[in-house]
């Protein structure tokens, strides 16, 4: 039902296959995407809820129902490196998202869990929704602790 097209320079455009022509995402501008997890329960007419990964390390919420209705950054894959004496901040580009639900073997709660692929690294998300999930990995250090494989 929906695409996304993304150029070079960060311009992003939304395509529903019952509309003869894409809309500009002026709220995604400057955002340029390499990666897209699309909701399984998106219908004909709102894409429900996107994960976004973006060239600059962003991890964005992104809900289009003809227009961005949702666009909120909810993690930034950002890592200490040592350059010269001081401690340097780096952003690595995201190049994949995943999402799948499972069920908790412990309770029988539906969990979801978002794989992403960024530098050198798969990390692995879990929890009961969106607007949660990535709360526990704010911070400095945090991202590191969803690390589940690393090159």
């Amino acid at each position: 039902f929906h695409a996304v097209i993304t150029n070079g320079v960060g311009d992003n455009w939304y395509l529903n296959f019952q509309s003869s022509e894409a809309r500009p995402l002026p709220k995604l501008k400057g955002h340029q995407i390499d990666a897209i997890s699309w909701d399984p329960d998106s219908s004909a007419t709102c894409t429900k809820d996107l994960l976004v990964g973006t060239e600059r390390g962003q991890l964005v919420h992104v809900v289009i129902e003809g227009k961005e209705k949702v666009v909120r950054p909810v993690l930034a894959f950002e890592f200490g490196t040592h350059g010269g004496s001081e401690l340097e901040r780096r952003r690595v580009p995201i190049c994949g998202v995943h999402r799948e639900r499972v069920m908790s073997s412990g309770d029988g709660t539906e969990r979801i869990v978002v794989f992403v692929s960024a530098g050198c690294g798969v990390y692995a998300f879990v929890g009961t929704n969106l607007d949660t999930l990535f709360q526990k990995y704010q911070g400095e250090t945090a991202v590191s602790r969803a690390l589940v494989y690393e090159v």
